[in-house]
């Protein structure tokens, strides 16, 4: 909910806006660009494939094959 819907209502101080990420830590609304090349550059150095042994390779969700050098590795758009 944004400070408008809130209204005069509101039960605290509006600090900022924040987005919650997927290891529960929040990231400001300042922080998001920096904290999204991060995390582009964290999935690029874990690669879109992880040999297990000599098994086959396990496919990680949301990143695309490294070999393709074309375009982003994230298959939401955002690197």
């Amino acid at each position: 909910m944004c400070v408008q819907e809130w209204g005069p209502s509101c039960p605290h101080e509006f600090i900022g806006g924040f987005r919650l990420e997927a290891d529960l830590s929040w990231t400001s609304i300042d922080e998001i660009t920096q904290r999204d090349a991060e995390m582009c550059t964290i999935n690029a150095i874990v690669g879109a494939r992880t040999t297990l042994g000599n098994g086959p390779a396990l496919r990680l969700p949301g990143v695309q094959d490294l070999s393709n050098t074309d375009g982003p590795h994230m298959t939401n758009g955002s690197c």
